[in-house]
């Protein structure tokens, strides 16, 4: 502890302090005070933080990027502060836990399931997206080209993200779809959901002889939405 907080210089700032405030009296505060440590970290796209290589869950509210600072409240508790003021109790697991086959949460940790703002936009977005699929008519596309007719000017018509092939034949392929919709990194995923990824899509390749777009479309929007695990 004495060690952290002089290479932290948290020990030195508080020495500093008193010396504008002398201490006349010491109390459980003032010591409390003395031995705060402060810790920049990052939130995943899980909604965690890594500390000494492991994950801790702190909020799905929080977008992947966030920055906060972790520090030990003088309750003992581990808490990470955002820009904006907000605090959030850093909690001894790490990332929320879902069957990437039934898409089902884990742990009966529905609950701390939360969608930001951001998500809710994602959501939208989604969803506009879906609608306009369902308007493109299978006749609309051309025999022997990519060409396709879209609703004539002045009916609803909206963009969409990019759609995957209706049939997806190879897992690695699968796989890169996932990782191009979602911008999330082989790292990012993690280890754990990409071989609960490869199990699945294989098994679809295995019985199917192919991987539907639709799981793919869950998947990529459960990343998008809060993370999840295999």
């Amino acid at each position: 502890m004495i060690y952290d907080n002089n290479k932290s210089g948290a020990f030195q700032k508080w020495a500093d302090g008193i010396k504008d405030h002398p201490i006349t009296k010491t109390t459980r505060k003032n010591i409390q005070d003395a031995l705060v440590t402060e810790d920049e970290k990052v939130i995943t796209a899980y909604g965690t933080i890594q500390i000494d290589k492991q994950h801790y869950f702190v909020s799905s509210e929080l977008p992947r990027g966030t920055k906060v600072v972790v520090f030990t409240n003088s309750e003992g508790k581990r808490c990470a502060q955002t820009d904006d003021g907000r605090i959030f109790v850093v909690k001894p697991y790490g990332k929320i836990q879902r069957n990437i086959e039934t898409f089902e949460i884990l742990d009966d940790r529905g609950d701390e399931v939360r969608q930001s703002e951001l998500q809710q936009l994602r959501k939208h977005i989604q969803n506009v997206s879906q609608e306009f699929k369902e308007k493109i008519k299978q006749e609309s596309y051309l025999r022997d080209t990519n060409i396709t007719f879209f609703p004539a000017q002045g009916e609803d018509a909206e963009t969409h993200v990019a759609m995957a092939p209706e049939k997806v034949l190879k897992v690695d392929e699968a796989i890169t779809y996932v990782f191009n919709e979602t911008g999330f990194s082989a790292d990012e995923i993690g280890e754990e959901d990409l071989d609960a990824m490869r199990e699945v899509f294989g098994k679809f390749i295995d019985q199917l002889g192919y991987v539907p777009s639709e799981t793919l479309y869950k998947i990529v929007n459960i990343y998008l939405g809060t993370g999840t695990s295999g």
